[in-house]
């Protein structure tokens, strides 16, 4: 069940990289938010992806 909630976190990580770039940048750049947005995804799924699951 955890893998699934990590494949799911992984493949929204751009949706919630995109909110949380909107509220911590709301006056930037169209260009300068694009890339804080591809950073910000980046960011979010190599930490999903460093999450160590819990093995039964």
């Amino acid at each position: 069940m955890l893998r699934y909630l990590k494949a799911i976190l992984y493949l929204l990580a751009p949706r919630l990289a995109f909110s949380v770039t909107g509220l911590l940048f709301p006056d930037a750049f169209d260009n300068l938010f694009l890339v804080y947005n591809i950073l910000m995804t980046l960011a979010f799924r190599l930490a999903i992806y460093s999450v160590d699951l819990p093995e039964k």
